[in-house]
């Protein structure tokens, strides 16, 4: 009984080490496992703690950005608001001023447009004057035209059918050379009377060029200036003339090929004679000086071509316009007619 005994306690005791054993190997592997698992924790808790701080930086930090901002942001809508006040205060004063403008330009649009009715008027008024006057002056040219034709015309045919007589209109020295150069036939006598109203001393040598181109075109024909005519609309456009016409005949006077129309019998001591100057410009000559150059002119054709004087004839009857005898200097005081064959 008593090993049955001691083997019990014996394999009691086995028992209770086996167990000891086992429970301890189980309290060691707990405790390495404990230990991993605090480890573990040990590591995550280290990473969760350093990510928090990171978002507690970033939370900082953006809770300055964010600060940044708001302040920024309040700056701002303070300048805008300025420059909004700026810019409407702006505005409001343009529009004030384009308004001010506006008023006076439309008050100016309606005295224009006054204006403009009372000018459209006048000159309604002023167009129908000078149609008037446009047909008056076309009559007169008419009238002056034919009367020009027929005193100027001087009419050779009359004194003898060996001569005829054209007049050919040229208004500068360049128009009278192709003028000169388109004649059909060299002229038995070729009358320039080329002066313009300027009466410039560049004439005199333009009429010298004048005179030298006809020779060398026509070198038979023999050739009459007609010199300026007196004027009365300036003292110094008279002299002027006068000079001229010493000038021309000083140039030329050693051509023997060239004679002179002396124009001077219309005027009295150097000055212009009323009646053969018209008195709207003081230049133009009136129908009595047209008639006095026409004879002029005709004076010198007679005597450049060598045909007999015309021989002054009182008339005691019709001395008008139906006159059928030519007038000669001074409107009919001078020389005669000639007759009517």
């Amino acid at each position: 009984m008593h090993n049955f005994e001691d083997k019990f306690t014996l394999a009691l005791e086995k028992v209770c080490s086996q167990q000891t054993a086992m429970i301890c190997k189980s309290i060691e592997t707990m405790q390495e496992k404990y230990a991993q698992n605090i480890k573990s924790y040990d590591t995550k808790f280290t990473d969760m703690l350093n990510k928090f701080s990171t978002i507690t930086d970033k939370c900082v930090t953006v809770e300055k950005e964010n600060a940044e901002l708001k302040c920024k942001l309040k700056n701002q809508q303070h300048t805008n608001t300025l420059e909004q006040q700026i810019i409407k205060s702006e505005l409001e004063a343009k529009c004030t001023t384009l308004k001010t403008q506006f008023d006076h330009q439309k008050d100016m649009i309606q005295k224009l447009n006054t204006d403009i009715g009372r000018i459209s008027s006048q000159l309604a008024d002023k167009s129908a004057t000078i149609d008037n006057l446009q047909t008056e002056i076309s009559s007169k040219n008419s009238i002056l035209e034919n009367k020009d034709m027929e005193i100027l015309s001087i009419q050779a045919e009359k004194r003898s059918n060996h001569f005829t007589t054209d007049k050919i209109t040229a208004f500068t020295f360049e128009e009278t050379t192709t003028e000169i150069k388109q004649l059909a036939q060299a002229p038995s006598v070729l009358v320039l009377h080329s002066l313009t109203n300027e009466l410039r001393t560049k004439e005199v040598e333009n009429m010298s060029t004048m005179v030298n181109f006809t020779q060398d075109e026509y070198p038979d024909t023999p050739i009459v200036i007609s010199l300026p005519t007196p004027r009365k609309d300036s003292d110094e456009l008279n002299f002027k003339g006068q000079m001229i016409s010493l000038m021309i005949k000083e140039r030329i006077r050693t051509n023997k090929n060239v004679s002179f129309c002396d124009n001077s019998n219309m005027s009295y001591k150097g000055e212009a004679l009323p009646r053969f100057i018209d008195d709207k410009d003081g230049f133009h000559l009136t129908p009595n000086g047209t008639a006095v150059l026409a004879s002029n002119i005709r004076d010198s054709i007679d005597n450049i071509l060598d045909l007999p004087k015309r021989v002054p004839r009182k008339q005691n009857g019709n001395r008008g316009r139906g006159n059928p005898y030519y007038r000669g200097r001074g409107g009919g005081r001078g020389r005669g007619g000639y007759r009517r064959d």
